[in-house]
């Protein structure tokens, strides 16, 4: 199955199709638009509007969407998730009485997990498995860790600089408790249905949403010595998505699978999200354990200088593996 941007583009055109309908009064808050489902038009990178599609808005009318193609009304959803959702941490912010205050860490990621389950249920690969596990394992609540979980630290293979394929040669057929509990994405290719790819799609989007737009680029969060474990169990949670979805890349490489390289992430990309990431939250329990700080808001350290630099880079037109160092020699 497909996961890709064309989810994105059929909920845009979902949305404009209730705006008229509606004579311009959709009041869901969703803020997609024509440059955000289309940012290669641009010669610019604005990061503003590569955030709209993994907003938590963007998300909700994407649940909405999906739980109404399965026959599932807001209502039972958020009965059906309301247990997993408590197991995480509220949302920070700054006004009490703001809707973001009332979110929790984990709300869009259960819902949609939920919706992946009850597809499950309903659709049978033709060897009768079902079309995925993905939740089926999935212990959705944050402070239901084993102890040991909740002793583990980050280990040096997020920051371990060998080949992805040799890091993860050792997991092919690892059936540990954190396997079990790791969120497994649809990737069954026997199955062609729209449906599941647009869950697929949704679930990459939420997972965008957890890791990016709701801790590590909100301005709302920080991290403070009472929650700097509950942030280091959500990553851990987040990430744990791609380690599976990694491992089925590595898994159609053994199998030799011509399309293997283009079924995740860039390795530049994995690897650069681990180190970031990790080390962020590495960083900021050394500045507040060892160096008596408070607390180290999210946004510390994020700039928009390189993508400044990239946004000119793409504008000239050398934007590409032969033309980049020209362009950058150029602008220094």
């Amino acid at each position: 199955m497909v996961l890709g941007w064309a989810f994105i583009e059929k909920l845009y055109d979902k949305r404009q199709a209730l705006n008229e309908e509606s004579g311009g009064n959709v009041t869901n808050g969703v803020r997609l638009n024509a440059k955000a489902v289309s940012p290669n038009k641009g010669d610019k990178m604005n990061v503003s509007l590569a955030k709209i599609p993994f907003e938590w808005k963007t998300n909700a009318f994407a649940l909405s969407v999906i739980a109404e193609e399965l026959g599932i009304s807001a209502a039972q959803l958020e009965s059906a998730t309301e247990e997993a959702r408590r197991g995480y941490p509220n949302k920070r912010s700054e006004s009490a009485d703001k809707v973001w205050s009332r979110l929790r860490h984990g709300d869009a990621l259960e819902q949609a997990l939920y919706l992946q389950r009850v597809y499950a249920e309903r659709n049978k690969c033709d060897s009768g498995d079902k079309v995925t596990d993905m939740a089926a394992e999935y212990s959705s609540n944050v402070e239901a860790q084993d102890e040991d979980d909740d002793a583990e630290e980050f280990d040096d293979d997020d920051f371990d600089e060998e080949d992805d394929e040799h890091a993860y040669a050792e997991l092919e057929n690892d059936e540990s408790d954190a396997t079990a509990k790791s969120v497994r994405p649809m990737n069954n290719d026997a199955t062609h249905d729209p449906l599941a790819s647009d869950i697929a799609s949704l679930l990459f989007m939420v997972h965008i949403q957890s890791l990016f737009h709701d801790l590590f680029m909100c301005k709302h969060e920080k991290i403070t010595k009472d929650n700097c474990d509950i942030v280091e169990q959500l990553v851990k949670r987040y990430l744990s998505y791609f380690e599976e979805w990694k491992r089925a890349q590595m898994n159609r490489k053994r199998a030799n699978d011509d399309g293997w390289e283009q079924s995740f992430l860039a390795h530049q990309t994995w690897k650069n999200m681990r180190h970031a990431l990790c080390g962020f939250v590495h960083f900021s329990k050394y500045m507040i354990e060892q160096r008596g700080v408070t607390y180290v808001p999210m946004l510390l350290s994020n700039s928009s200088s390189l993508e400044a630099r990239f946004s000119c880079q793409r504008r000239t037109k050398h934007d590409s593996a032969t033309a980049y160092s020209s362009g950058v020699s150029n602008m220094t």
